[in-house]
């Protein structure tokens, strides 16, 4: 029985290690395909999902300076 759950365990892992490799893989490809995400790269300490990241959670120009 003890064989069997961690047998089941090892594929569960692999599935999802398959399943950050996939979103790796597509922020990478973002990363690559946007000029801002590239530029905050190069700043000490971003990395290149980092920068996604930052790009993702930050309003566009366009959005913050609206009329009030």
């Amino acid at each position: 029985m003890r064989r069997a759950t961690l047998s089941g365990l090892d594929i569960g892992q692999e599935f999802l290690q398959g399943r950050a490799a996939e979103a790796d893989a597509k922020l990478m490809a973002w990363h690559k395909a946007d000029e801002c995400s590239r530029r905050l790269a190069k700043i000490p300490g971003i990395d290149p999902i980092g920068a996604t990241l930052l790009l993702l959670k930050t309003p566009a120009p366009e959005i913050r300076n609206l009329p009030k």
